[in-house]
């Protein structure tokens, strides 16, 4: 398996040439709405004559999980970021974690606890190959990708026990294509507009998928002229989303950064990245959307993302 491009550290690759190296540990979701996000037969077949630790994730009732292998389970909450670094740095490593089919709330904190860890995690993800439920009659329902939200409230492991700092808030929702999502989180942190600047994923996974974000999210981006602040960072990379989101926080000295990662999981996973190189005074809210069944076909790219290795990096240490 080729090796993480260094600075970039992101590996992209097709599906049919990803490969776990011996003697590491793949983790992925029990249990996921998408074809996609669970490893082919054929994938299993060629690993399976190789030595890799292949566990199972899946969230139990509350914030507990279970992280499964032939030897049984290990129950984790994921409020307890030492039990989960514990269960990490235990494993053979390096570490893959398959976030395809895993929420938010529950790989989260699994980056969280790989920061100043021994472990050495690699976050995976695979594109898909096209997004189901595609229609022009509803602008604010380009797809069909949630069927309901259940409300603003932390990640687990990310909520604020300190007051916000005096100073100016700035409010970054991360776009994807559902616009009544967008709509929400606008609608439920009084955000200022004028300190409001959306991003949006472009290029995206593929070339028109960034109009159909435009088009998902038109309605209120063009409310308050919110189009006018908008921000570009490639759809499938967390550094990007990363350094622009390093780069708005610094034009804004003292500001508190409120980041809505409603878009696609790479810049979520850039988001989380940012809040925790710089925790007091990063916010992330989160919206916790019920994912569709069935919301995407296909499978295209593989991306590998050297997580812990930027979490060591100069960058990741040079706080707002």
């Amino acid at each position: 398996m080729p090796q993480i491009d260094l600075p970039l550290y992101t590996l992209e690759i097709a599906q049919h040439q990803f490969s776990v190296p011996d003697g590491s540990t793949f983790i992925y979701s029990k249990a996921a709405e998408e074809d996609r996000a669970v490893p082919s037969p054929n994938w299993f077949q060629g690993i399976s004559e190789t030595h890799v630790n292949q566990m199972t994730l899946s969230l139990e009732e509350g914030d507990v999980v279970a992280l499964s292998q032939r030897g049984g389970d290990t129950k984790l909450s994921l409020h307890d970021h030492e039990s989960i670094r514990e269960a990490l740095e235990a494993q053979p490593q390096p570490v893959y974690l398959d976030i395809t089919g895993l929420g938010h709330g529950t790989w989260a904190p699994f980056i969280r606890a790989a920061e100043g860890s021994t472990s050495d995690l690699r976050v995976v993800y695979l594109e898909p190959r096209e997004y189901m439920g595609w229609s022009f009659r509803d602008s604010q329902r380009i797809y069909d990708l949630s069927s309901k939200i259940e409300g603003l409230r932390p990640l687990p492991g990310f909520a604020r026990l300190e007051s916000p700092t005096e100073g100016e808030t700035l409010f970054v929702p991360m776009l994807g294509f559902e616009g009544a999502r967008f709509e929400y989180v606008l609608a439920n942190t009084e955000a200022n507009v004028d300190y409001t600047f959306p991003i949006v994923g472009v290029p995206g996974f593929r070339p028109d998928y960034a109009f159909y974000s435009l088009q998902g999210n038109r309605p209120s981006l063009e409310r308050e002229f919110l189009h006018r602040r908008m921000q570009l960072a490639k759809a499938n990379c967390p550094f990007e989303a990363f350094q622009l989101l390093q780069e708005l926080h610094s034009s804004h000295t003292g500001a508190m950064l409120k980041i809505a990662p409603i878009g696609t999981k790479p810049h979520a996973l850039g988001a989380v990245l940012y809040a925790l190189s710089s925790p007091h005074t990063t916010e992330i809210v989160y919206d916790n959307p019920v994912r569709a069944r069935g919301r995407s076909e296909g499978q295209a790219r593989v991306l590998v993302y050297g997580v812990s290795a930027f979490m060591r990096s100069p960058q990741f240490g040079a706080i707002a």
